[in-house]
């Protein structure tokens, strides 16, 4: 009997504990407040007012979380919220109970205040803590409010200067009467009023003038309740002097809509009044200034708005003027720089001047970097802030750039010096790569280490040191979406630290899930892990990881050396990368400037065209190439200038529609084909196909006049080659332009020499003997009438007979150049005159004083110029006779040596000329200056009209001419 009651009794007391549990879960999910329970420093569970509170996803997210994980690092009495939240979790087990105010910082980053209560009650034969939490940040600020409130009107009254605060009472009896309840101070120094507590005194001292303007104000202010501002004159007795003052009362109304007083300020304005008129002067000198000056004017009120703006200021920000005005400063300036336009009003408000520089925004999003100087400034009978602004947008890019070249260089120079202690004894990046991981253990143990590189969203495994083999770690690749331990490293740039992979913890689940099945394998050994990243410049180049099989080995203190080793390893690494392009750089500008060299240094273009194909198989590893010109016989079509290799083309034209090299002519950029089917389409022609193409085309000031094949290159042609080719391209496409301009030229020189040498035979030898076939015809029948006329004709026909000889030797030495090198220059002297006096019938005699023995290139150009004069003798002199002077000034002559030379004199005795009038583009004497100044000589023309003509030559120029 007594069982069945026990058995009863318990069954109704579980009855009752669930019911009692029912409805405390009840209370826990509706309860508006947040409640959590809370075991040890985990939380086990939460209700949806706690989730929205601290602003989460899900009551999930919520429950991973620690009490310091939703608090800022501090708490306001400076204490790390981390030892004082478990000091008072401590103390809520021991006591029962306990509440106070807490800092928690929502999932957003926001900080609020909360008052907490801890209890303690059992669970499961365990004690846990019921939270309750309850955001108490309104009131906190209201409670602050209230006595910033307090403080600030304590303040004004008692500490009021040059302005006084008042409150005046309305008797509802008696309206029109006002009590003064309340006064600032300083009302007594303002107007002199004794007993600022009559307040029909306050009307005494008024001026005259302003009296009834203020009285009628103040009765509609009684009567309606309207707010009241006047600006009156008042006699202060003991200044003796008229003020002015500046009086506005405010009507307060109480429930029933009854006027109870007014609540107003009076403000001592002489100043202001005074400062008026002196404003008004100034106003016409500033706005002449603002509107002339370059520099950008900005005026903003204290709100940061602009309120004027000058047109220099316009036109540095790329607005109107309509847009500019109403702009926030904010609005103009560049995100990062807010803080600056803050600190500048701040600074300025408080009465300081302000000079910094910072970076704004043009209208068009550009930026503008600008040096501001600022002060307080009064605009418009109010304080604004006035800013200067200048544009040094150029002198801080240039800067920069210097600043940037120095720090790069200096950083280098750090790196290697710090580096050479440990890391940089390689640039060779396999050994590198050991190197690391052995010289990392000597600063952070481990059981196993990797060195890992971010390619593509994926972690490859470049070196390891551990129980793994490295055959099966290199084999490693994780990619960053299945791998969300090592994407937190990435994510968060810092290390990061799992004390045991084993547990529940947050980033120990992630690590597992990047385990995946090899974590009770491969992974066996690991308790502990670390993971830092790599990083040059900001960038994220891969990371480590360190394992050990100790849990919670490692430590902030390691992590912290680890990250600065890893950045020491993340420079060698990036320079042994660097090395290997700037090795694989190297050879490859070295071979594209052997091959510039050779197709400069030739100027033939079957050399060039060789050398072309040759260097293009070399550079890109080509089985074979072609040079493709435009044909200009026939358009639309490409003839083969030049091949080599195999895969040689049967065809010598191509045309441009309809193939792939044609297309390269027409879209002016390469092409690259490794498609065996798409060449045997577009390649054209019979013979062997290529199995991939590279075309390129040759490009000269941006025409195009033909296109460089590669073809056959063993696995295809890449990027790198479409890059190395078309740099080649550019210089080929030079040198066989330049070839084909030689060709050109040099023909065109042999048909202007054929052409002058026919023109000088016609007008010299051909008139000459002309001329002495007509006497030799006469002759006979002259002599037999008049000896001596025939003697003198015979003597005539002699002279001309010598001319056209001389002129005949000269034009032979026109053909053959080398001649007038080895002949001697007296002999060339006395050829040129007979061949003048033959041609002109001018009498020219020459004379030789002494031996020279000249450099070729000297009596060549002697020989030139002593031409040029004689045939500016023969065609417009009009002389009668001329004379050719060579004169031996040493029998050595050299121009090191003094004294030491020739001088060649040409003279006439014909009508001259006036040298000033002579215009500069003058071809004849503008020969004769360039050949004496190509060998060093003074060349003297002396003139005059009617006076005849001298022609001086010196070689080599005198030290001092007279």
């Amino acid at each position: 009997m007594h069982v069945t009651i026990g058995v009863t009794e318990r069954q109704r007391m579980v009855e009752a504990l669930r019911e009692s549990e029912a409805k405390f879960r009840l209370l826990f999910e509706k309860s508006p407040d947040a409640m959590l329970l809370l075991d040890g420093d985990v939380f086990i569970d939460c209700n949806q007012a706690a989730v929205e509170m601290m602003g989460c996803a899900s009551k999930e997210e919520l429950l991973s979380l620690r009490p310091y994980d939703i608090s800022p690092e501090r708490q306001p009495d400076g204490r790390l919220s981390v030892e004082k939240a478990r000091e008072l979790i401590d103390r809520a087990h021991r006591e029962g109970s306990l509440r106070f105010e807490w800092v928690h910082r929502r999932m957003d980053g926001e900080d609020f205040s909360a008052e907490v209560l801890l209890t303690a009650i059992p669970l499961h034969d365990r004690q846990i803590l019921h939270v309750s939490l309850r955001d108490v940040t309104e009131r906190k600020r209201a409670e602050e409010a209230l006595r910033e409130s307090e403080a600030n009107l304590r303040s004004l009254l008692e500490h009021a200067a040059n302005f006084a605060v008042y409150r005046v009472a309305v008797d509802p009896s008696n309206p029109y009467a006002g009590k003064v309840v309340m006064v600032s101070p300083s009302i007594r120094e303002i107007t002199g009023i004794s007993d600022p507590y009559h307040f029909e005194s306050w009307f005494e001292n008024i001026h005259p003038e302003d009296l009834t303007r203020a009285v009628e104000a103040n009765r509609r202010a009684w009567e309606r309740g309207e707010p009241y501002s006047q600006q009156v004159r008042v006699y202060h007795p003991q200044k003796e002097q008229w003020i002015w003052v500046h009086t506005a009362s405010t009507p307060v109304f109480d429930a029933e809509g009854n006027l109870t007083h007014f609540n107003g300020l009076i403000v001592d304005i002489t100043e202001q009044k005074r400062a008026e008129e002196e404003l008004r002067e100034r106003e016409v000198q500033f706005r002449s200034i603002f509107e002339s000056t370059s520099d950008a004017v900005l005026i903003f009120d204290f709100d940061g708005t602009i309120v004027e703006a000058n047109p220099a200021a316009c036109k540095m920000y790329g607005y109107s003027y309509e847009e500019l005005i109403g702009l926030s400063g904010k609005d103009i300036a560049r995100s990062d720089h807010y803080h600056i336009f803050e600190d500048f009003k701040r600074q300025v408000k408080a009465g300081g001047r302000f000079s910094a520089q910072s970076v704004d925004l043009r209208k068009d999003g550009s930026p503008i970097h600008i040096e501001v100087r600022g002060a307080s400034f009064s605009y418009k009978g109010r304080p604004h802030l006035l800013a200067v602004v200048r544009d040094v947008t150029e002198r801080v890019q240039a800067s920069q750039i210097l600043e940037r070249c120095v720090e790069e260089r200096t950083r280098e120079l750090s790196t290697l010096l710090e580096v050479s202690h440990n890391v940089a004894s390689t640039l060779e990046l396999e050994p590198l790569l050991g190197l690391i991981l052995d010289q990392l253990k000597a600063v952070v143990d481990y059981s196993g280490a990797s060195i890992l590189i971010l390619e593509d969203e994926s972690l490859a495994v470049l070196a390891c040191r551990g129980p793994i083999p490295q055959e099966d770690t290199l084999r490693l690749r994780f990619p960053l979406e299945r791998a969300p331990v090592n994407r937190e490293v990435i994510r968060r740039r810092e290390p990061v630290i799992i004390p045991d992979v084993r547990d529940d913890a947050p980033l120990a689940r992630a690590f597992q899930q990047t385990a995946g099945e090899e974590l009770e394998t491969t992974f066996g050994y690991i308790r502990s892990w670390m993971g830092i990243p790599l990083m040059i410049r900001e960038r994220v180049i891969g990371m480590l990881t360190l394992d050990h099989g100790e849990p919670d080995y490692y430590s902030s203190r390691q992590a912290e050396l680890a990250m600065a080793f890893a950045s020491q390893a993340a420079l060698a690494i990036e320079n042994a990368k660097l090395f290997e392009e700037t090795r694989r750089r190297l050879a490859e500008s070295q071979s594209l400037t052997r091959v510039t060299t050779a197709l400069l240094q030739k100027l033939a273009l079957g050399e060039v065209l060789d050398i072309v194909c040759t260097e293009a198989q070399e550079l890109t590893g080509a089985l074979g190439s072609t040079v493709f010109l435009l044909d200009k016989e026939r358009g639309g079509w490409l003839r083969v200038a030049h091949s080599s290799g195999t895969a040689s083309p049967d065809f010598d034209r191509m045309p441009i529609e309809g193939s792939l090299t044609g297309r390269v002519v027409r879209e002016g950029k390469p092409i690259v084909s490794n498609d065996p089917a798409e060449l045997a389409q577009g390649f054209g022609g019979g013979g062997e196909q290529p199995t991939a193409l590279l075309a390129v085309p040759l490009r000269v000031k941006g025409s195009i006049i033909g296109a460089l094949d590669m073809v056959s290159k063993p696995g295809g042609f890449t990027q790198e080659d479409v890059r190395i080719s078309s740099i080649f391209a550019g210089q080929a496409a030079m040198a066989i332009e330049n070839a084909r301009l030689y060709e050109q030229a040099q023909e065109l020189a042999r048909v202007k020499e054929r052409q002058r040498l026919a023109r000088d035979l016609h007008d010299a030898v051909t008139q000459t003997l002309f001329s002495a076939s007509l006497i030799a015809e006469v002759l006979p029948r002259l002599w037999e009438r008049n000896p001596d006329e025939g003697r003198r004709r015979l003597e005539e026909l002699r002279q001309l007979t010598r001319g056209a000889l001389a002129e005949m030797r000269t034009l032979l030495l026109e053909l053959r150049p080398s001649a007038l090198a080895e002949a001697n220059l007296s002999e060339l002297l006395r050829q040129l005159a007979e061949s003048i006096t033959g041609r002109a019938r001018v009498p020219v005699s020459v004379g030789v004083e002494g031996e020279c023995a000249l450099p070729p290139e000297v009596k060549v150009a002697l020989y030139r110029i002593a031409q040029e004069a004689l045939n500016n003798v023969a065609k417009h002199a009009a002389a009668s006779q001329a004379t050719v002077s060579l004169r031996c000034l040493s029998p050595h002559p050299s121009p090191t040596r003094e004294g030491g030379g020739v001088e060649l004199r040409i003279s006439d005795d014909g009508r001259g000329f006036d040298p000033q009038g002579v215009p500069p583009e003058s071809l004849g004497l503008g020969i004769m200056r360039e050949r004496a100044e190509a060998i060093g000589a003074a060349l003297r023309i002396k003139s005059q009209v009617g006076q005849g003509t001298q022609v001086v030559v010196a070689w080599p120029s005198p030290k001092r001419e007279t």
